[in-house]
């Protein structure tokens, strides 16, 4: 067992024969830069260009960036080259998300790289440094931004057990993790297959309806049989494009995604608000939606970002907003335009001169085609419709939760043996096949409502 413990300067405690050391004595800190966007040649290589949004939870190592420098020296394009195994943490809100540089890389101002000075293994100060976002962030100062300096990151002390420790610490910690991270993606999965279910059924509803019905050859080969007694209308019999726009910009802020449709901007959880472009300094001039509204960004129509608007406010004027012309369910509305048939007829339909920059535009949403039963039964769907999310999403709320106590369950761990709770350098480890860090459902495609629909 180790000896009696010793208090850290922020509260915890440590093994006492275990240093405490300031970070700048175990690693030179950099900084990041951004190299000129004028000279093309700085991005024509092979040298990955880091920025926050590049940081994952999935993973512990960053492979690569949005973008590429040139590999010209230890020095390029006013930026700094670090070595594969440097450790990158960010330094502004949300401060501390830690990865593990998987090959040489540079990064943008946002970053801080950690660059070995003496034998180490980055793996343990990965964990380690990981458990530390709470305290950086409250260290963290500004009022544009919140982040926090060089110095105070670099005068920071951290625990360092020996060399030898540290890798008992690491491979104990790979293995428990890959236990946890097993269960979590059985858990993962199950949720998958529930989701997969209620989408099918959901599917087979608002296509075919609630009623026993004969069934007509539609002509549509995405939407294909139809019920008698439905119409097949062409779009702009259903919708007209809104083209409102808002002269003070104090209405209500939407967001817009494949994930959960359209949301009130205030009203998106920390880790969706993070993968978004923030909102513009004004947003005069932002497009007006009123309830009911279809609301499209027609750049990932293809991808099925839109839905149907609960609510009054605004949105970016590079979006398209259609508000019903006939009367309609909206809800029926919304899974219809959900289905998978629906998100394949979009893609066919969306043009553009690259793959990434196809737009489905309202010229061609208005002539497209959709099912449309009667209003009666459009109630009877929809309110069957909600029935069978309701049942699959509190299925899915259950497992998520043992979920969420596995992800608790492996922080405290990680808390645990990187700070010498826990003692384990007399653990055997066993032979095991490693499991991932579980994978959530990241929000790359995440699009927001005050943001161009060509921003990046």
């Amino acid at each position: 067992m180790y000896n009696r413990y010793s208090t850290s300067e922020w509260g915890g405690s440590v093994p006492e024969q275990w240093l405490r050391i300031p970070i700048k004595r175990l690693f030179n800190v950099v900084s990041g830069a951004t190299p000129s966007s004028v000279d093309s040649k700085n991005w024509n290589g092979s040298i990955a260009w880091i920025t926050p949004a590049d940081f994952s939870n999935t993973s512990r190592y960053i492979v690569k960036g949005k973008k590429s420098i040139t590999d010209t020296g230890y020095r390029s394009c006013g930026t700094t080259i670090v070595p594969q195994g440097s450790i990158v943490i960010t330094k502004r809100a949300p401060i501390g998300n830690v990865m593990i540089a998987a090959n040489k890389l540079c990064t943008n101002q946002g970053c801080l790289s950690l660059v070995k000075k003496k034998d180490l293994n980055e793996g343990y100060f990965y964990f380690l440094l990981s458990c530390y976002a709470g305290i950086f962030n409250a260290l963290g100062t500004g009022t544009t931004f919140k982040e926090i300096s060089l110095q105070t990151f670099s005068d920071f002390k951290i625990p360092v057990p020996s060399r030898t420790e540290q890798d008992q610490i690491v491979r104990y910690l790979d293995w428990k993790t890959s236990e946890i991270n097993t269960l979590i993606h059985r858990y993962q999965a199950e949720i998958g297959l529930l989701r997969e279910k209620e989408q099918s059924s959901i599917c087979e509803l608002v296509l075919h309806g609630s009623e026993d019905h004969e069934y007509c050859d539609s002509g549509d080969r995405f939407l294909g049989k139809m019920p008698t007694g439905w119409q097949y209308l062409r779009n702009k019999y259903i919708f007209r494009e809104r083209s409102e726009y808002s002269e003070t910009g104090k209405e209500v802020l939407l967001s817009v995604s494949k994930h959960y449709g359209v949301k009130k901007y205030s009203d998106l959880k920390e880790d969706e608000q993070y993968a978004t472009i923030k909102p513009a300094e004004t947003l005069i001039g932002y497009k007006v939606v009123k309830k009911n509204d279809l609301v499209m960004n027609i750049m990932r129509a293809r991808n099925g970002s839109y839905g149907i608007s609960k609510y009054d406010g605004i949105v970016s004027p590079a979006y398209a907003v259609y508000e019903p012309v006939r009367e309609c369910n909206p809800v029926y509305l919304h899974y219809f335009m959900k289905t998978p048939q629906v998100v394949s007829m979009f893609e066919a339909y969306s043009y553009g001169i690259a793959e990434h920059r196809r737009r489905l535009y309202p010229q061609d949403f208005l002539r497209l085609f959709s099912f449309v039963p009667p209003l009666s039964e459009q109630n009877e769907i929809a309110g069957q419709a909600m029935e069978i999310h309701e049942k699959y999403e509190s299925l899915s709320r259950k497992i998520e939760k043992e979920i969420e106590l596995l992800r608790e369950y492996r922080t405290r761990l990680i808390s645990d043996v990187v700070t010498g709770q826990m003692d384990v350098r007399n653990v055997k480890i066993p032979d095991y096949v490693p499991e991932q860090d579980d994978a959530e459902n990241a929000l790359n495609e995440t699009d927001i409502g005050e943001v161009d629909a060509d921003a990046e």
